[in-house]
């Protein structure tokens, strides 16, 4: 009896630690969790993705590339996250949206402009209601694609009225940051770089210092549910 209180003891006052989530292929270990379970599972999904971005330099960071950058790598499958909705001519302006989450009323929707070779493009995400995205896209002469901007269209074009729905819309993050589902809810995977701007305002992202992984909501602001950070040395 006496040996069974002194582990009760040891352990009430020795508490043993929870096994830290780890993103495996960019050495990253969980720093904060609001929901232990989902971040494991998060940590799980995302273990071997190498957290890719549209509008990165290419040459700076291993296989992102190309179309890679249009997917993320979720428990083994890659899986396309961002899909085209209109492009200008010379691809200055570019908007996609999020496809395959379970976004339930609303939208989110991914913004790039050139500003100059020589300034950072502009990178956004946003969460917009579903209906107030539609309204925007039956706006004449409607979404184009870059495959179909074969005559030129003036780069303002529709942007005031697409500017006022992203204002009453809320503002995800200053990068293109995939959706993934998380038992079966959709969840924004936000990423943070060290890196620099370089010529035609494309990014280099040389090294992932953190993920933060926030869960979505209809009628509210995101919440972060989970981060993952590069542990100090």
């Amino acid at each position: 009896m006496k040996h069974i209180q002194l582990i009760a003891f040891c352990l009430l006052f020795f508490p043993q630690q929870s096994i830290s989530a780890e993103i495996a292929a960019l050495g990253l270990t969980q720093s904060y969790s609001r929901d232990a379970h989902l971040c494991r599972e998060a940590a799980a999904l995302l273990s071997e993705d190498n957290a890719c971005r549209p509008h990165n330099t290419d040459n700076l960071m291993q296989k992102c590339g190309g179309d890679n950058a249009f997917f993320v790598l979720v428990g083994g499958t890659l899986i396309k996250v961002f899909e085209e909705v209109a492009t200008n001519e010379y691809g200055y302006t570019e908007v996609y949206h999020s496809i395959g989450s379970s976004l339930n009323g609303f939208d989110v929707v991914y913004v790039q402009r050139f500003q100059g070779d020589r300034h950072p493009r502009l990178v956004e995400t946003w969460k917009v209601n579903s209906s107030d995205f539609d309204n925007v896209l039956k706006i004449p002469p409607g979404p184009i694609t870059y495959a179909q901007a074969k005559s030129f269209l003036p780069r303002e074009t529709n942007a005031l009225e697409f500017e006022d729905m992203l204002k009453r819309g809320e503002k995800l993050s200053d990068e293109w940051s995939p959706v993934i589902d998380i038992f079966g809810e959709p969840y924004l995977v936000e990423r943070e770089c060290s890196g620099e701007w370089g010529y035609g305002g494309y990014y280099a992202c040389n090294k992932v210092i953190k993920l933060t992984v926030k869960k979505l909501f209809k009628d509210k602001n995101a919440v972060p549910y989970c981060q993952y950070s590069k542990t100090k040395k």
